[in-house]
């Protein structure tokens, strides 16, 4: 999975790996940081480069699930 925060001060760090040990992201650990509010936007792809730079433009594969989430941060 890719994470993409917009407007708001998030980090995402994952916490699963595969047996090859590139990263999964369906288990994670999200940190805040000052308040404010935005978006958090979660990209699963399928068959993604493997290793990748964990952005969108360098993950490749196909995309399955695209979906943004409104996050506020008090």
């Amino acid at each position: 999975m890719i994470f993409v925060s917009s407007g708001v001060s998030l980090s995402v760090s994952g916490l699963n790996t595969d047996g090859d040990g590139n990263p999964l992201g369906t288990e994670f650990n999200l940190s805040t940081a000052d308040a404010g509010s935005g978006t958090l936007r979660i990209v699963l792809r399928h068959e993604p480069t493997k290793p990748n730079d964990g952005t969108l433009a360098g993950a490749g594969g196909e995309t399955d699930i695209d979906v943004s989430f409104n996050v506020t941060v008090e």
